[in-house]
């Protein structure tokens, strides 16, 4: 089985088992232990950098969290621009967890990327 066609069949399981835990209750169980544990591990990161001064202190950890987890759930689908999605996830870390230690950093997009080649 090739690469893309493995992802494929993983991808029906998953949504397959997603679908099945809504009428399942055992099932359910499993597949929210398999969402919340890494929610947690990540929202205490988070927690934990902003309390170093390394984030924001006004982020939403949980939340943070959650669109970190999105991100990266579709980041192995082969049709996904993923030039674009982390074009995208870097000017949402730019304009938004920047330090208040450090100051804001520039936003830095493609266009002010292709500036700065230039002049250099």
């Amino acid at each position: 089985m090739s690469g893309n066609a493995r992802e494929r069949a993983w991808q029906r399981l998953t949504i397959q088992l997603w679908v099945e835990s809504l009428h399942d209750l055992r099932l359910a169980v499993v597949v929210r232990q398999g969402i919340e544990g890494p929610l947690a591990m990540l929202t205490s990161m988070i927690r934990r950098a902003v309390t170093r001064g390394e984030l924001i202190d006004h982020l939403n950890e949980e939340a943070t969290a959650r669109v970190l987890i999105a991100l990266f759930q579709r980041a192995w689908e082969p049709s996904l621009d993923k030039e674009a999605c982390a074009n995208v996830a870097a000017m949402l870390i730019d304009t938004t967890a920047w330090s208040p230690n450090r100051g804001r950093p520039p936003l830095r997009t493609p266009k002010s990327r292709a500036r700065k080649a230039k002049t250099q």
